[in-house]
């Protein structure tokens, strides 16, 4: 966070410096709780589809119990059969699964973006550099 904070500040003019901060905070509070909340709903949604095909016999108001527990991977109050245990740890473990894949491929598309995004500022850097190294500076006497 301290080079994304850096950058930003280094980006913006000093009156603005402010704003800027306020900004750069507020857009990773946001992402980190969108993102979160996102993965959450992923996560649960596919656990509760797989209970829902691995145990169809059960009754529906049982799978919603069931489903509940689903975020410790057990199961509740530790009363089920085997075939229940078994299949909450399965589904648990595919949603989770599935879940990760996705932030893989989201961070993985970002980082893409990212480069994407700088290589014109580096440019633009580069570009800069050189030309100020081409221009002597004017002594004043």
């Amino acid at each position: 966070m301290s080079p994304m904070s850096t950058a930003a500040m280094n980006a913006v003019d000093r009156a603005k410096s402010g704003a800027a901060s306020g900004v750069v905070s507020m857009s990773r509070m946001l992402g980190g709780t969108v993102g979160l909340a996102v993965m959450g709903a992923l996560v649960t949604t596919i656990g509760r589809s797989k209970l829902d095909s691995s145990l169809a016999q059960l009754p529906a108001a049982a799978r919603i119990k069931l489903a509940s527990a689903l975020g410790s991977g057990a199961a509740p109050n530790g009363h089920a059969s085997p075939h229940v245990v078994h299949a909450l740890h399965h589904a648990f473990v595919a949603a989770l699964a599935a879940g990760l894949k996705v932030s893989a491929a989201v961070a993985f598309g970002g980082t893409l973006l990212a480069l994407w995004l700088i290589g014109p500022l580096r440019t633009q850097a580069a570009e800069t550099r050189a030309s100020e190294q081409r221009a002597p500076e004017a002594v004043t006497a």
